[in-house]
């Protein structure tokens, strides 16, 4: 009798539902990002994460555009007015992010 209880319940252990287990995320997307500047901050490499940021985005953008290689933020500009018809101010914003202080 001992023996049948003891294969009935290893029978039903492995074929019982399989529940994946359920991980609890410490930070939320939006905390880790938040963590991140403050490490970037207090390190005082801020400008350099900046920096790289500002650098990908001309880069992707001029490629967009069909611009090559390095291109001024009036280039970008101007080639932003002809093809998309922007009225806004993009080229006072990338000014001045490329004036910012280091």
């Amino acid at each position: 009798m001992l023996f049948a209880v003891a294969v009935l319940l290893t029978y039903s252990r492995r074929s019982g539902p399989l529940v994946p287990s359920v991980v609890d995320r410490r930070l939320s997307p939006l905390e880790f990002v938040r963590t991140l500047g403050s490490l970037y901050q207090r390190a005082g490499a801020a400008s350099v994460a900046v920096d790289a940021a500002y650098q990908r985005f001309t880069f992707a953008l001029g490629r967009r555009l069909g611009l090559a290689g390095r291109v001024s933020p009036e280039e970008l500009e101007r080639a932003v007015r002809d093809r998309w018809k922007i009225d806004a101010d993009f080229g006072e914003t990338l000014r001045g992010l490329r004036a910012r202080p280091s």
